[in-house]
């Protein structure tokens, strides 16, 4: 009997501690400590991929807003790494608040969300339980863990730029896919964070190849752009490219790979789609490119006997002129890529696709 007696005096504790197999110790919906609304849960989804304006992190977030709808959660919207400077490189770069770039409203009739920072704001930067995989946890905050394994120890990681504390890792391999998701879906704590380093680590992930007008079944929702970038596209539109009588292309400048091609290649994929569309000589050229080099884009404008007019409103940041480039590019009349395969026509296709532009007949991988 006084044996049951003590075990009951230092349950209390042990719930404290994270000894009794809990995930509600910091964010506990019944008593309301994480400072949120008591009926509503949320889903936290962190990316940690530095590399981000394109597919990789729309695809990503696609995946996650399923998620958070699989798992009747309210979704806390990310934070999204965004350059400071011009061409290919993130070596200055920022996380940027998702509402910046993109409407978030466009979300609601398909599940709930909260911004980032009302989110971090009510918790107070703590949380319970993180949920993350074995490679995740040793390559990101120097934890070793294997598939199954629960590291009970209080301690802070970055994410988005912040410093969270939290009370535990729960380590779980993403596949087979029933795995981590299965844990998840029986979490009864009112937040539940998951910390993925890449897209390959979210359960439910797949990307396949298939016609780009069949893509919009991985992509369930339009990524609206943020409408001071709209409106920013729409004025450039008008004033520099003739009302909207204009054809864009987009050219992937460099050697590493398939995606990067030369000056004379894409000319005569330009030179090829003007004969076929019948593009006339008094419609605009819009280019959007990484290339900073006035030198090539005067080469490519020789070779494909077109003047380019591009967007350089010193008044938006380097990323701001980077989605406004989005948004031209999928409201031309006829657009070219330099490759299918990159993220770039990626989003591009999507958002074409989505508002009834027409696409080459293609196959890509989303």
């Amino acid at each position: 009997m006084a044996r049951h007696l003590a075990l009951l005096l230092l349950l209390p504790l042990l719930l404290e501690l994270g000894f009794a197999g809990s995930d509600e110790e910091v964010c506990d919906a019944a008593s309301g400590s994480c400072g949120l609304p008591k009926d509503t849960k949320y889903f936290f989804a962190t990316f940690q991929y530095k590399n981000g304006m394109g597919d990789q992190r729309l695809l990503w977030f696609q995946t996650v807003l399923k998620l958070a709808k699989q798992l009747g959660r309210t979704l806390v919207l990310p934070r999204f790494w965004v350059p400071d400077a011009e061409g290919d490189g993130y070596s200055k770069a920022h996380y940027e608040k998702f509402e910046n770039m993109y409407d978030p409203t466009v979300l609601e009739s398909y599940t709930g969300w909260i911004s980032y920072d009302e989110f971090r704001r009510q918790v107070g930067g703590k949380l319970g339980v993180v949920y993350i995989t074995p490679t995740s946890a040793k390559s990101y905050h120097g934890k070793q863990c294997s598939d199954g394994d629960t590291i009970r120890e209080a301690a802070t990681m970055s994410l988005f730029g912040d410093d969270w504390q939290y009370s535990k890792l729960r380590c779980f391999n993403s596949y087979p896919q029933g795995a981590m998701l299965e844990k998840l879906h029986k979490s009864k704590s009112q937040v539940v964070t998951l910390d993925s380093r890449s897209n390959s680590e979210l359960p439910n992930y797949k990307m396949r190849k298939m016609k780009a007008q069949q893509c919009t079944v991985q992509w369930p929702f339009d990524f609206a752009f943020n409408s001071t970038l709209v409106e920013a596209a729409k004025k450039f539109i008008d004033l520099e490219l003739n009302g909207g009588d204009y054809f864009a292309v987009h050219w992937r400048y460099g050697k590493s790979n398939t995606m990067h091609i030369n000056a004379d290649h894409l000319a005569g994929n330009m030179k090829g789609m003007i004969r076929k569309e019948g593009i006339l000589p008094s419609k605009k050229a819009f280019l959007a490119t990484n290339s900073q080099d006035a030198n090539d884009i005067r080469e490519l404008e020789r070779l494909a006997g077109v003047q380019f007019v591009q967007f350089k409103d010193p008044n938006y940041t380097v990323w701001q002129r980077a989605l406004i480039d989005q948004v031209i590019s999928y409201m031309a009349p006829h657009w070219l890529p330099s490759s299918y395969s990159s993220t770039y026509a990626k989003i591009i296709m999507m958002h074409r696709i989505k508002t009834d532009k027409p696409v080459e007949d293609v196959e890509i991988l989303c």
